[in-house]
C-alpha cells in the first residue's frame, strides 16, 4: 500500500476532491482504500513508519555501493586496471577477501541510504505540517502502489496545490 497526499486551499476543496475520487474516474475507480482530511493537525499515527520509506532506499544503496565495489575489486584482481595505471593485481588477496569487502560496502551503502531516505521523508512531513498551519487542508489516501501516480494526477486535476506519495 502507498500513502498519497494532496494539499488543498481548504476543507471544502479537499472534500470535493475525495468525492470526485470516490465517484471514480476510469483510472482510479475502486482503488482508494481509505481517505482522511487533516485541517487541524497531522498526527504521526496517520503516516507510515519511516522504515517503510527507508527500506527501498537502503536496498538501492546496498546494491549500488556493493555492486560498484564488487566490480571494482573484480577488475582490480583480474589485472584489467593495469593498462590504466593500476596495479597488475592485489598481492596476497583471495577471492573471499573481495567478497567480504563487497558485502561490507553493501552494508555501509544500505545503512547510509536508509538513513537518507528516512530523513527525506521527515522533511516532507514537516513541510506538510506547515501547509496545515497556513490554513490549507491535507488529504491523505491509501491505495495500491500501481495506482498511486494516477491518483496523484487526479488530485492535481481537482485543485491540489501539491500532491505526491510518502
Amino acid at each position: 500500500m502507498q500513502l498519497i497526499y494532496g494539499v488543498f486551499t481548504g476543507r471544502q476543496a479537499a472534500e470535493q476532491a475525495i468525492t470526485n475520487l470516490q465517484q471514480g474516474s476510469p483510472s482510479t475507480e475502486g482503488e482508494v482504500v481509505s481517505a482522511a482530511i487533516h485541517d487541524i493537525d497531522l498526527r504521526n499515527e496517520d503516516l507510515p513508519r519511516s522504515g517503510n520509506i527507508s527500506k527501498p532506499a537502503a536496498i538501492f544503496g546496498a546494491l549500488l555501493v556493493g555492486g560498484s565495489m564488487g566490480l571494482f575489486l573484480a577488475l582490480l584482481m583480474s589485472g584489467a586496471l593495469a593498462g590504466a595505471g593500476g596495479p597488475a593485481t592485489i598481492i596476497g588477496s583471495r577471492p573471499l577477501d573481495a567478497v567480504l569487502l563487497t558485502l561490507a560496502a553493501a552494508a555501509f551503502g544500505g545503512i547510509l541510504a536508509g538513513i537518507a531516505g528516512a530523513a527525506g521523508n521527515r522533511t516532507k512531513v514537516q513541510n506538510l505540517r506547515s501547509e496545515i498551519d497556513k490554513g490549507h487542508a491535507l488529504v491523505t489516501l491509501e491505495s495500491s502502489r500501481k495506482r498511486a501516480v494516477d491518483i496523484v494526477r487526479t488530485l492535481t486535476r481537482h485543485g491540489a496545490l501539491d500532491a505526491g506519495t510518502l
